[in-house]
């Protein structure tokens, strides 16, 4: 029975050792899966960082590039209606001078 009994404690002591084998293993398995998603998602956020990066800058440059557009718009309505306003004031003019040495009736004084 002594030898029995060596036996099963032998078995036992295995099977202890193997759950503990297996366990690691797992551990290990676990750990090497948790690091290489953990490494995956840095990389999402970085290659997502250098995107929204380079979409801040674009939207930075469409912004530079629309104010300078509008105002050029703003600028070229402004003169043409200033140049319209000079017209209409040297027409003016040259109408009053013409119709003071023409039309004008002469009076004595």
């Amino acid at each position: 029975m002594n030898s029995q009994d060596r036996r099963k404690e032998d078995l036992g002591q295995r099977e202890r050792a193997l759950h503990e084998r297996e366990a690691a293993i797992r551990l290990r398995e676990l750990e090497a899966e948790l690091s290489q998603s953990n490494a995956s998602a840095a990389n999402r956020d970085r290659r997502s960082s250098v995107g929204q990066l380079q979409l801040r800058t674009l939207v930075q440059i469409a912004k530079v590039v629309g104010v300078v557009a509008i105002a050029g718009l703003v600028l070229s309505l402004v003169i043409r209606v200033g140049m319209f306003v000079v017209t209409l004031a040297v027409l003016g003019g040259i109408g009053w001078i013409v119709y003071k040495l023409f039309f004008e009736p002469d009076r004595p004084k």
